[in-house]
Protein backbone atom coordinates (compact mmCIF):
# COMPACT_ATOMS: atom_id res chain seq x y z
CA UNK A 1 0.00 0.00 0.00
CA UNK A 2 1.24 3.34 -0.61
CA UNK A 3 -0.22 6.56 0.61
CA UNK A 4 0.01 9.95 0.27
CA UNK A 5 -0.57 12.96 1.20
CA UNK A 6 -3.17 14.74 2.44
CA UNK A 7 -4.05 11.99 4.54
CA UNK A 8 -2.02 8.97 3.65
CA UNK A 9 0.12 9.03 7.28
CA UNK A 10 -3.26 8.64 9.08
CA UNK A 11 -4.53 6.05 6.64
CA UNK A 12 -0.94 4.41 7.12
CA UNK A 13 -0.68 4.96 11.42
CA UNK A 14 -4.47 3.60 11.33
CA UNK A 15 -3.98 0.58 9.99
CA UNK A 16 -0.98 -0.26 10.56
CA UNK A 17 -2.03 -0.27 14.32
CA UNK A 18 -4.73 -2.72 13.59
CA UNK A 19 -4.00 -6.40 12.23
CA UNK A 20 -4.01 -5.33 8.77
CA UNK A 21 -0.45 -5.67 6.75
CA UNK A 22 -0.56 -5.85 3.20
CA UNK A 23 1.42 -8.05 1.26
CA UNK A 24 4.13 -5.21 0.17
CA UNK A 25 4.40 -3.54 3.34
CA UNK A 26 3.51 0.51 3.86
CA UNK A 27 4.79 2.95 1.87
CA UNK A 28 4.47 6.49 1.66
CA UNK A 29 5.14 9.16 -1.08
CA UNK A 30 4.82 12.87 -1.78
CA UNK A 31 2.80 12.68 -4.29
CA UNK A 32 0.87 11.25 -7.39
CA UNK A 33 4.08 9.96 -9.58
CA UNK A 34 6.47 9.23 -6.53
CA UNK A 35 3.49 7.03 -5.77
CA UNK A 36 3.55 5.72 -9.28
CA UNK A 37 7.41 5.14 -9.30
CA UNK A 38 7.42 3.43 -5.99
CA UNK A 39 4.67 1.47 -6.95
CA UNK A 40 7.02 0.29 -10.35
CA UNK A 41 9.92 -0.56 -8.11
CA UNK A 42 7.96 -2.75 -5.23
CA UNK A 43 5.55 -4.41 -7.28
CA UNK A 44 6.10 -7.68 -8.94
CA UNK A 45 5.93 -8.06 -12.44
CA UNK A 46 2.61 -8.49 -13.90
CA UNK A 47 1.10 -6.42 -10.47
CA UNK A 48 -2.19 -4.44 -10.88
CA UNK A 49 -1.36 -1.11 -9.43
CA UNK A 50 -4.64 0.60 -8.93
CA UNK A 51 -5.40 4.44 -7.88
CA UNK A 52 -7.88 4.07 -4.83
CA UNK A 53 -8.68 7.75 -3.06
CA UNK A 54 -9.09 7.97 0.09
CA UNK A 55 -9.45 11.99 0.34
CA UNK A 56 -11.38 14.62 -1.84
CA UNK A 57 -9.37 15.48 -5.28
CA UNK A 58 -8.80 19.24 -4.02
CA UNK A 59 -6.33 20.55 -3.39
CA UNK A 60 -4.15 18.28 -5.55
CA UNK A 61 -6.21 17.94 -8.39
CA UNK A 62 -9.07 19.79 -10.23
CA UNK A 63 -11.61 17.17 -9.82
CA UNK A 64 -11.42 13.52 -9.81
CA UNK A 65 -11.48 12.91 -13.94
CA UNK A 66 -8.33 15.28 -13.95
CA UNK A 67 -7.36 12.91 -10.94
CA UNK A 68 -7.58 9.88 -13.02
CA UNK A 69 -5.75 11.44 -16.10
CA UNK A 70 -2.63 12.13 -14.19
CA UNK A 71 -2.81 8.73 -12.59
CA UNK A 72 -2.93 7.19 -16.44
CA UNK A 73 -0.32 9.82 -17.68
CA UNK A 74 2.02 8.78 -14.82
CA UNK A 75 1.23 4.96 -15.68
CA UNK A 76 2.21 6.13 -19.55
CA UNK A 77 -1.10 6.01 -20.74
CA UNK A 78 -3.45 8.93 -22.94
CA UNK A 79 -7.01 9.82 -21.84
CA UNK A 80 -8.64 11.89 -23.27
CA UNK A 81 -11.83 12.08 -21.83
CA UNK A 82 -14.02 9.28 -19.66
CA UNK A 83 -17.03 8.47 -18.43
CA UNK A 84 -16.63 6.80 -14.56
CA UNK A 85 -18.26 3.29 -15.02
Amino acid sequence: MIAMPDNGQRIVAELGAGEIRPAGGFHEAEDLAAAVELARRVSPRGAVVLLSPGAPSFPRFRDYRDRGRQFAACCGLEIEDFEPA
